[in-house]
């Protein structure tokens, strides 16, 4: 059978991990420091970078394109993939869609394309003080103000009064902002809801359930699946089938994050790649969905199997939990390993100890990642584990 030969621009090594899928062959471009072991193993050519930046994917994009003569080109990673669909575009490639990526990375972009539909949140993008203060009396408190391009929560924040507001939008004009981002704040539980589109036909895939830090935005757990009901579920479906429908997804993944209060979803941000915080392993392991294969798999013929995804489950039900303090790995493993199952457990201990404010997600310095054979196994065992790192925290 001739294998297809797709270029992949970025990606943690765990990604590599169960790659490549059947019937291709792997050309990634990697920053040299993001080379792995799993990277190695899985790729037939790396083509080393220092960055991702237009001019330096675009070149190892040609080197494979002229040596390979490559089917596609996708990427998976945040900063991966504008580079990637500029590139995939002037190679005439198939792949990651320039137009998708934009609205992803340009959240105002999005909320522009959206403004006209039934998944309209009310916006503005503000440049002057004038026109924050009248979105404010338009819209009331709290509000979210934010860097329009920025991810992980960094230049993020909700303001609850106007002295707030105006403080926050004069600091972000300091770090030379042209325009900011306002958005009025919406109300009810959070979730993340992985996609999958294979060729324009999307499927939920599943919904994790997160808890933020208190008073931030910063995630402090995932829970994967989120306990919800039939009626629940079918109404996130149709909600993210719609957003899709309306900007015109048609291959690959999207993570959409949203707010449900009773019947009203509304859409807080979009990105056209897994969700990070190990969302896609936890997605790969209990519904048995590994989303960057199947993108590739999948991208010219075929449909994924049930049983193969069926045979492929691990858990039953995962939780990421986010450590805030450096706690030694093989400390957490010591304590933790006889009560629940321990997927990964990864912490950076250069980090200072004692007590430190985390203001964004990269800030963390490790997780633990665990698994149970269903959810009531899983809610079960979660005190205990949470108790247990909040007290390593505070010692």
């Amino acid at each position: 059978m001739t294998k297809r030969k797709i270029i992949m621009v970025g990606s943690q090594d765990e990604i590599f991990e169960e790659m490549p899928p059947e019937g291709t062959e792997l050309y990634v471009i990697q920053p040299t420091a993001l080379i792995g072991p799993s990277l190695r193993k899985a790729a037939t050519e790396i083509y080393a970078i220092e960055a991702f930046n237009d001019e330096q994917v675009l070149e190892g994009a040609r080197h494979f394109y002229e040596r390979y003569a490559p089917d596609a080109l996708f990427s998976f990673t945040e900063y991966g993939l504008l580079p990637s669909a500029k590139a995939a575009k002037t190679l005439g490639l198939p792949g990651t869609s320039e137009e998708i990526s934009e609205l992803c990375r340009n959240k105002w972009k999005l909320r522009e394309r959206l403004a006209a539909t039934p998944l309209h949140v009310p916006f503005v993008m503000a440049n002057s003080q004038a026109t924050v203060m009248q979105f404010a009396e338009e819209n009331g408190f709290p509000l979210v103000l934010k860097d329009p391009c920025g991810v992980g929560s960094i230049n993020v924040k909700i303001c609850s009064s106007l002295e707030e507001t105006l403080e926050f939008f004069a600091e972000l004009q300091q770090q030379k902002y042209a325009s900011v981002l306002l958005e009025k704040f919406v109300t009810g539980t959070e979730y993340s809801v992985e996609t999958l589109s294979i060729r324009g036909q999307h499927q939920l895939i599943g919904v994790t359930d997160k808890r933020l830090l208190p008073g931030g935005l910063v995630e402090e757990r995932h829970v994967y699946p989120a306990e919800l009901t039939p009626e629940e579920s079918s109404r996130l479906e149709n909600y993210v089938c719609l957003l899709l429908e309306q900007i015109h997804h048609q291959h690959g993944p999207m993570h959409i994050e949203v707010k449900v209060n009773g019947d009203q979803i509304s859409l807080i941000e979009i990105n056209n790649r897994p969700g990070g915080d190990y969302i896609w392993d936890m997605v790969n392991k209990v519904s048995g969905v590994n989303l960057v294969a199947e993108t590739l798999r999948y991208a010219f013929d075929g449909q994924p199997d049930a049983e193969e995804r069926k045979a492929r489950q691990r858990y039953g039900a995962m939780s990421y939990i986010a450590l805030f303090q450096p706690i030694s790995p093989l400390t957490i493993k010591l304590a933790l390993e006889n009560l629940t199952g321990l997927d990964r457990v990864q912490c950076q201990m250069t980090l200072q100890t004692g007590e430190r404010k985390v203001s964004n997600s990269f800030e963390r310095p490790g997780f633990v990642l665990i698994g149970e054979q269903d959810s009531a196994a899983l809610n079960a065992v979660l005190p205990s584990i949470e108790q247990w790192i909040d007290s390593q925290h505070h010692q």
